[in-house]
């Protein structure tokens, strides 16, 4: 099996996506990957602006707070078929959290804007278009 059926397998298996037409679906499978991090990988930190939305495949990442004295507090550990990195991509802003792997870990990864065009393509179908940066 091919990477890309691969990704059009795993999007087609996760809840947030059952919903997708088949056009939909196959143009967020084109524009998405799968990305191998060793274990104390960062995926990104508190601040960075929002590349994607994640899912874990395999393995499991740990969402870090950094408080304003610079200790950094474990929010969640995430493990396959969770995902992440939504609230940035939905607000705008930039990222909330630090992510870092646990395990040796593989994730999906959903670019930022193929992300919005699905969401609102998914929901403009449904009759209740979204957008998530208002001007």
């Amino acid at each position: 099996m091919t990477a890309r059926l691969d990704i059009h397998r795993l999007l087609t298996q996760h809840p947030l996506f059952t919903g997708l037409n088949a056009a939909t679906l196959a143009e967020l499978a084109r524009s998405s990957h799968v990305r191998a991090y060793p274990k104390g990988s960062v995926i990104f930190f508190q601040n960075d602006p929002a590349d994607g939305y994640y899912v874990v495949i395999s393995g499991a990442v740990v969402i870090l707070l950094t408080s304003n004295d610079d200790r950094e507090l474990i929010i969640s550990e995430l493990h396959p078929g969770d995902t992440f990195g939504e609230l940035a991509i939905i607000t705008g802003n930039p990222r909330s959290t630090t992510v870092v792997t646990h395990d040796k870990t593989e994730c999906l990864i959903i670019p930022t804007k193929a992300f919005l065009t699905a969401s609102r393509k998914n929901l403009c179908s449904s009759g209740e278009c979204w957008n998530p940066h208002p001007a």
